[in-house]
């Protein structure tokens, strides 16, 4: 199933187990909602980057770089 996505859905999904990861890490208070909120905004800000590199450049490659949490 997965072989089939192309570079923009295989970014979508990552995105997503993402931001479970975040969600369940500040349910679990390992993160707090102001980190957890910061950190999926990141996230979200990098995907709508890849969203218009991958409508911009048919041959467009994904390639996830990690978003890390501010130290205050």
């Amino acid at each position: 199933m997965y072989e089939e996505l192309n570079d923009f859905e295989k970014a979508l999904s990552h995105f997503g187990t993402r931001v479970e990861i975040i969600t369940a890490m500040e349910m679990a208070k390992k993160l707090s909602p102001e980190d957890a909120f910061q950190m999926i905004k990141a996230e979200m800000k990098e995907m709508k980057k890849v969203r218009k590199q991958s409508k911009e450049d048919p041959s467009f490659g994904y390639e996830w770089t990690p978003v890390s949490p501010k130290n205050n």
